[in-house]
């Protein structure tokens, strides 16, 4: 089982203090139930763009100090000590090279695997690899993701047998595929949609304004925008009244908590599928009376001989 705690601030030792009060009662609790942390998999990472560092007293994990890294891997990301990504986009690239050495093997200029197949090998094998994570990377630096445009471009110059020189917009386009800024900016409404709709989740903080909006590298000035919440506000201010569904927020009531649902399905018993189409058709429309504030689902069949319809009304919703 892994886990990871944080705190964030200007004075580190204040900070190193607060952590080492959380890493004492975890290792607490973990005795109390006799479970084991293991020290050498446990570490530390200080997330900074200052050289100097000053730690007054380390990090103790029981009696043993916790060791210090610059980058750390959690849930299949690499966390470096700079927050640019760039040790994660180099394992990505690290991951694909063999990716990529398996399609060029089953393709070739006058052999192998059509285009259409070798898509969806790159959906499967690298876009996937590409998509991981990829809301967090919105922020990382141009360097890191361009290494990530440079991955799709070589996988996409193998399904369509283009030469070295082709430009990565004409092979999105031949292939059908967008560029990866604007699948990132798409996870991230799709991501932020489910928070809006989740009142409950502790990570809908992050679609609130506040006033780091307005400071540093996330300002509203700055061409950079990295902030899930200023990347995703402009289309929510001019799509917010189109957008059907509940309201953002709204609090849904789960299945088992809802009223029982009766299905009336005594027409289907009235009438067989041989008799007269216009002898159904009055016998539904006279039911169907009964039901006039309630939800109404239809599904239908063709046959040769005619066309016969079956009504499910569902009531009490």
């Amino acid at each position: 089982m892994d886990g990871a705690f944080y705190k964030s601030g200007k004075n580190l030792n204040f900070l190193i203090k607060a952590l080492q009060e959380s890493l004492n009662t975890v290792t607490k609790w973990a005795d109390s139930w006799g479970m084991k942390i293991s020290s050498q998999k446990s570490c530390g990472v200080i997330f900074t763009h200052k050289i100097d560092q000053k730690v007054k007293s380390p990090l103790m994990l029981g009696n043993q100090p916790l060791k210090m890294e610059t980058s750390v891997r959690f849930l299949g990301m690499i966390f470096d000590s700079r927050l640019n990504w760039m040790k994660h986009c180099q394992y990505v690239e690290d991951r694909c090279k063999t990716r990529l050495n398996f399609m060029r093997s089953i393709t070739g200029t006058k052999w192998g695997a059509s285009k259409s197949c070798l898509l969806v090998l790159y959906k499967a094998l690298i876009r996937s690899v590409l998509d991981y994570g990829a809301i967090a990377l919105t922020n990382a630096c141009k360097n890191a993701q361009r290494i990530l445009d440079s991955i799709q471009a070589r996988a996409l110059r193998i399904c369509c047998g283009a030469m070295q020189s082709t430009s990565i917009a004409a092979l999105q386009v031949e292939c059908g595929e967008p560029p990866l800024d604007i699948r990132r900016l798409r996870q991230q409404l799709n991501y932020s949609i489910k928070l809006l709709n989740s009142s409950n989740n502790p990570a809908v903080e992050i679609m609130k304004d506040s006033w780091t909006n307005y400071w540093g590298k996330n300002s509203k000035t700055n061409n950079n925008q990295s902030n899930i919440y200023l990347n995703t506000n402009e289309f929510y201010s001019k799509n917010r009244d189109k957008m059907i569904g509940e309201q953002f927020g709204a609090q849904r009531d789960p299945p088992w908590n809802r009223k029982p649902t009766n299905i009336d399905v005594e027409l289907t018993k009235q009438f067989s599928k041989d008799d007269p189409p216009e002898n159904r058709l009055a016998m539904t429309r006279n039911r169907m009376q009964n039901y006039e504030e309630c939800l109404k689902v239809y599904t239908d069949g063709s046959r040769k001989e005619g066309i016969f319809i079956i009504i499910v009304i569902i009531a009490n919703l």
